[in-house]
């Protein structure tokens, strides 16, 4: 039978009871084994590597602008944006302005209470975004190398395989690259912590967790993008989920109860841009950016150009990846099959039993699925592909979503990352002490429902 994970990092036994609590805090760290402290050193170290990338910015002013990647000069301005429904700066539609409110707007909360110039604004906004993909990354890790029985002994390996994890999500190529266009990055950043709670609310479909998932993919939503990459993880756990059950009528109802709850609760939490799209939509005037209705097979096709298997797998396809003197050379390219060498050796090592893991295969059968399917119109999918994307009922609306289909490639970075964090835990945790009792054959480490 196939495993499937347990809850998040709320599923470790902390029940110390008051023989923790009578000792101090001392006692309390010892009876957890000082894991609070670990995680603590974890966080701080993941939002030192997050500074890294912006280094440059702490000591020379400036603001942090990019292609697709700009913001208005005063912080007023840009509370503008998001707080209006029409704007007077020409024909754009503000569906997505109203989607990145919450983030928008919990950041000038932070500025105006601590007096930040519009260029420090962004620059907190940014380095937040990004250690969030390290931290909700490291989460996801810990919580699933805990129930891999392989890592048992692994007890330093786990924090350090699990730092590892959080490194390779945010700077593997497919990361740095969609950083520019930022508003669809929320949802890369927490889409561990979707991972993490959906595989929680399938085992107990309680309607708190239910309520709290709608609230996390809302606040994710901040960009057509992320909220399809959100939706599409969800359809794909619930499917997941199903096949796992063999289609029990009790997993019927439980995947439906989640599934639908959260889509009615998402509709309603996000009226303010779901009814002025659904009505723009119903009178024939579908609220698309100004390229949406010159999308054409050529340009299809030349979004797709260096989307080949080779470059999915390294996670570097797409365009415009490759503009830096020297990205391309042989050293580079060389270093870019590292990921998915290291995966594959994770694999090789010990597959089996890590393959029973519900989260290892859950991302590994999304990744190998995605890999395909962002080939785009370049490889064995092309007819379906731009089937999709130009001429299929809706795509009208939709299918400049889907233009570039490198952006499928969101969940193999999560997979990369963890089969390398678990590589490094069981080469901690088990090569220097080799001998171990063997897991029995068809033994299940995590368990659905």
């Amino acid at each position: 039978m196939i495993g499937e994970p347990s809850g998040g990092l709320e599923s470790v036994d902390t029940d110390h009871g008051p023989v923790a609590s009578a000792g101090g805090p001392g006692a309390w760290l010892k009876a957890r084994e000082y894991r609070p402290l670990w995680h603590a050193a974890a966080v701080i170290l993941i939002v030192g590597f997050a500074c890294l990338l912006f280094y440059q910015h702490f000591n020379h002013p400036g603001m942090l602008l990019h292609a697709d990647m700009t913001f208005p000069l005063t912080l007023d301005r840009i509370t503008g944006e998001v707080t209006n429904t029409w704007l007077e700066y020409g024909g754009f539609n503000i569906v997505q302005f109203i989607q990145n409110s919450p983030w928008i707007l919990s950041f000038i909360l932070l500025a105006k209470v601590f007096g930040l110039s519009t260029s420090r604004y962004l620059l907190v906004m940014f380095v937040t975004t990004f250690s969030l993909a390290g931290i909700s990354m490291y989460a996801l890790a810990y919580s699933t190398m805990r129930t891999i029985k392989p890592l048992e002994r692994a007890k330093y390996g786990l924090f350090l395989g699990s730092f590892l994890a959080a490194i390779v999500y945010m700077y593997n190529p497919f990361s740095l690259f969609n950083l520019w266009p930022f508003m669809m990055y929320p949802a890369y950043a927490l889409m561990p912590f979707i991972i993490m709670l959906l595989r929680k609310t399938y085992r107990e479909p309680k309607m708190r967790y239910i309520v709290g998932l709608a609230l996390l993919v809302s606040v994710c939503s901040t960009h057509p993008t992320g909220m399809t990459w959100v939706w599409i993880a969800i359809t794909a756990y619930t499917i997941y989920y199903l096949v796992v059950k063999k289609f029990a009528w009790r997993s019927i109802l439980a995947s439906a109860k989640v599934f639908l709850s959260t889509l009615v609760l998402y509709v309603l939490i996000n009226a303010a841009w779901v009814v002025p799209y659904l009505g723009a939509k119903a009178v024939g005037k579908p609220l698309v950016p100004a390229y949406g209705p010159f999308l054409t097979q050529g340009s299809l096709d030349g979004l797709s150009q260096s989307c080949t298997i080779s470059n999915n797998l390294r996670l570097v396809s797409g365009f415009g990846q490759f503009k830096v003197q020297g990205s391309t050379g042989i050293i580079n390219t060389t270093l870019s099959f590292a990921l998915p060498i290291l995966a594959i050796l994770c694999l090789v090592l010990i597959g089996k039993r890590v393959g029973r893991n519900g989260t290892v295969l859950f991302l590994g059968a999304v990744s190998v699925i995605s890999i395909v399917v962002a080939t785009g119109s370049s490889f064995i999918l092309r007819q379906p592909y731009s089937y999709l994307v130009l001429r299929a009922p809706g795509s009208a609306s939709f299918g400049w979503i889907f233009r570039s289909p490198n952006r499928f490639l969101f969940i193999v970075p999560m997979f990369y990352g963890l089969l390398i964090g678990v590589l490094v835990a069981w080469l901690l945790g088990n090569a220097p002490r080799s001998r171990r009792r063997p897991d029995r054959d068809g033994e299940v480490e995590e368990q659905v429902g």
